[in-house]
């Protein structure tokens, strides 16, 4: 079955949607009593920095309350988020299987990147940046992780590991409610009250087996890689791939995002 085009769609309708509306804006959307003053902004997300996130946007007012705005952000290589949380969730008896576990997890790296472009609907007085607004927004993210242990057990009963490497892609789309105040002459202060995004994604993870393995070393194998997946409930079309000295994991589904927090700005 042919997966959902709709992040595709929804793009396209997006970048008409902005066209549209920028030629409109000009002509109807305008306030005459209003000075307009200088059209752009370009902020930082503050809080995303806690999460080793860097988000960057620039705004450009088209008219008295409309804007669009691209934003990008980016995640270094790096331990996997909450990573102590994890870690201190689980067991720690000293058995040989809970040592490995948390070398594991601590052994995880990944980085993304997104790229959002948005359009917005200013509903307050002054116009121009300033009050409360609505956003329709398109994110496309890319993530990338590494060292991803699965353990299985060989034909000889030994434990042996297979690490995966890969990268997933979503697409989605969304509506934001928040709200911006221009703190001084030109100093924005945006606060990103609530954001939800859905949408799809896509991606494999890969990796190459130490040892040539035989018929039951890739059925246990394949059953570790199974029963990692059932962990995973939305990612609902997947394929797992096993040879003799290879195994890999194809995954589709549904994705979804919340995007919240502040930025600082300054207009230029």
């Amino acid at each position: 079955m042919r997966p959902p085009r709709a992040p595709y769609l929804l793009s396209s309708v997006l970048v008409s949607f902005f066209l549209s509306v920028s030629v409109f804006a000009q002509q109807a959307n305008r306030n005459p009593e209003a000075k307009p003053p200088s059209r752009n902004i370009f902020r930082t997300n503050l809080t995303s920095m806690a999460f080793r996130n860097y988000e960057f946007q620039y705004e450009r007012m088209i008219a008295w309350r409309t804007s669009l705005g691209l934003a990008y952000r980016s995640m270094p290589s790096g331990p996997i988020l909450f990573k102590d949380m994890i870690l201190n969730s689980m067991d720690d008896t000293g058995n040989p299987g809970d040592v490995d576990a948390r070398q594991e997890v601590e052994s995880i790296r990944m980085k993304n990147y997104a790229i959002t472009p948005e359009i917005r609907f200013y509903a307050g007085k002054k116009g121009y940046g300033h009050g409360f607004y609505l956003s329709l927004f398109f994110r496309h993210a890319s993530y990338t992780i590494n060292n991803i242990s699965i353990d299985y057990t060989d034909n000889a009963g030994a434990s042996q590991t297979v690490s995966l490497t890969g990268m997933l892609t979503s697409n989605t789309g969304g509506l934001m409610i928040g709200s911006q105040w221009m703190i001084a002459r030109r100093v924005a202060f945006d606060w990103w009250i609530l954001g939800p995004h859905v949408g799809t994604a896509k991606g494999t993870l890969a990796g190459r087996s130490t040892q040539a393995m035989n018929t039951n070393d890739q059925n246990s194998l394949r059953s570790e890689l199974t029963e990692a997946l059932s962990g995973l409930p939305f990612f609902v079309n997947n394929t797992i791939h096993v040879s003799s000295n290879s195994a890999s994991i194809s995954l589709r589904g549904p994705w979804a995002g919340l995007r919240a927090g502040f930025s600082l700005g300054f207009r230029l």
